[in-house]
């Protein structure tokens, strides 16, 4: 009697072990709840709903100093950002963004914008260990203003825009034009500039004032 007692038993516990093929469907069974729950999840929360957001305190510079950039470097005047088209465009684009008005291009994007770009040619001139060649020329632009203009090259051939000055009133002498070169020199001595050598045209006041 123990023994069919004992057998039944182990009968029982056989009869409990799940086969191969049951453990497989318990496991597709919760691949399929997690991939179901895992869809939904992305479905409460799709990506879109964070491609437009409103610009940071940080992001703002940055974002009219890009728009400044596209206006100029297309040689659109300040008012483009204004335009009902313009306008229209960024709406649909990017609705959370709001364009700099014109003032703001012409007056405190401009300034941010200038100083930026003079740090970055000081920045550039200080770091040319073989030191740069000042070129200086003048000209008349198309309101007949007589300006005298630098540019720094530096050992590598890049040129650097390092100013330009009104001297309508002054007559083209040479005491002017070592003038001028004396100023270059200080600016540059202050901003740790190294000058090699100097280069202008074959006008008879810069030939003798080299």
């Amino acid at each position: 009697m123990q023994n069919l007692t004992s057998n039944f038993n182990i009968i029982q516990e056989i009869e409990r072990v799940p086969c191969e093929n049951e453990v497989n469907e318990v496991e597709n069974n919760k691949r399929v709840k997690v991939k179901a729950t895992t869809t939904q999840a992305f479905r409460q929360a799709p990506l879109t709903n964070y491609i437009s957001r409103p610009l940071s305190t940080q992001d703002i510079p940055h974002f009219r100093q890009l728009f400044f950039n596209m206006v100029v470097s297309n040689g659109l005047p300040f008012s483009f950002t204004e335009n009902p088209e313009t306008c229209e465009l960024f709406r649909f684009c990017i609705p959370a963004v709001n364009l700099p008005s014109a003032k703001a291009l012409s007056g405190s994007v401009l300034k941010a914008t200038s100083k930026n770009l003079v740090n970055s040619i000081i920045i550039t001139a200080q770091n040319d260990l073989n030191g740069v060649t000042a070129a200086f020329d003048s000209w008349s632009n198309i309101r007949s203003e007589h300006l005298f203009g630098v540019v720094f090259i530096t050992s590598e051939g890049k040129s650097l825009t390092w100013g330009a000055k009104d001297i309508s009133s002054e007559r083209s002498k040479t005491s002017n034009v070592i003038s001028y070169i004396k100023d270059i020199m200080e600016q540059a001595h202050q901003h740790q500039i190294n000058i090699k050598c100097f280069v202008s045209d074959s006008a008879g006041e810069y030939a003798a004032a080299r």
